[in-house]
């Protein structure tokens, strides 16, 4: 049985999908659905579990203080959320994350990460480089905020959209780009002119 998130998965590269399933079949692994536009975690409801979207799509937005959401990124196959949860004792999970469809959701308690560092080694160098690149990412999502003009957030927000992509050519939205650096809808055409 082939699962592709598990081949898309940051934890199990450089290992086999079909030691990955075995890695897996000796856990306690828990599946949820969500129907589009559910909530699957909030800064008030959330599990301190890694979950892996299965299949699928999700939205992660940073809640402002006027309730509004900041779109950061869209999570698909593969992706993950949650190691924050896990790795620290937070008491408040930073985002908000919503089915944009249909979704399915593996998820993975501290003990059973735990349990596949100790099996493998390559998941505890996995679990090092997701956390490197997340901080490489979060810079970048700060320089765009504290950028002092328009075209420079706008251009840090492109390179990023670019890079999280892996992609030259990149599906761009103005009212989301507009609301990810919270600027007006003209501000952002002015700068793109």
């Amino acid at each position: 049985m082939r699962n592709e998130w598990i081949d898309k998965s940051f934890l199990f590269q450089n290992i086999t999908n079909s030691e990955s399933l075995k890695l897996i079949s000796a856990l306690d692994v828990e599946y949820k659905d969500y129907a589009k536009g559910e909530v699957i975690y909030q800064p008030d409801k959330f599990e301190k579990k890694i979950g892996f979207v299965v299949s699928g799509e999700c939205r992660v937005e940073k809640i402002r203080n006027d309730s509004h959401g900041i779109p950061l990124n869209l999570l698909t196959s593969g992706d993950a959320f949650g190691i924050v949860a896990v790795f620290t004792g937070c008491e408040e999970f930073p985002t908000a994350i919503y089915a944009n469809k249909d979704t399915k959701i593996a998820y993975f308690s501290k003990n059973s990460i735990e349990i596949l560092m100790k099996k493998n080694h390559f998941i505890s160098m996995n679990i090092i480089y997701f956390l490197a690149n997340r901080i490489v990412f979060l810079n970048a999502k700060i320089s765009s905020f504290s950028s002092d003009n328009v075209e420079q957030k706008t251009a840090i927000y492109l390179l990023e959209l670019s890079r999280t992509t892996n992609s030259k050519t990149v599906k761009f939205n103005k009212k989301l780009a507009a609301q990810a650096i919270n600027v007006g809808r003209t501000s952002l055409y002015r700068a793109l002119d």
